[in-house]
């Protein structure tokens, strides 16, 4: 795999609001892959956050698919890849793979 550069992002949040690790996420690029950790603090039942865009659809194979929040917020929770990312910028195993792929060349 080809490593890409990874630019910082930047994440605000009311600490008074939530909780749990959402912001240990932001330099990757799967930022939001770990929302299911993140704490409702107030008890008000929701975690609420702003985005600068939202898709017209949840379609990932129209052309809903060029909007980056949904991909973040929505296609990167419910369809899983083999590898993901890490913060640090490093592809790990999802709990697709049970080992490292193996490649052979036959001749």
């Amino acid at each position: 795999m080809l490593p890409l550069m990874q630019f910082p992002k930047s994440g605000f949040a009311r600490t008074d609001k939530v909780g749990g690790p959402w912001n240990a996420e932001l330099n990757n690029y799967a930022a939001f892959n770990n929302i299911h950790l993140w704490q409702d603090l107030d008890g008000d039942g929701q975690i609420v956050f702003g985005a600068e865009q939202w898709p017209e659809c949840l379609n990932p194979i129209t052309e809903c698919a060029n909007s980056s929040w949904m991909v973040w917020t929505t296609a990167f929770q419910v369809l899983p890849g083999a590898y993901t990312t890490t913060n640090d910028g490093k592809y790990v195993l999802s709990n697709l793979l049970s080992g490292e792929a193996k490649v052979e060349i036959k001749s």
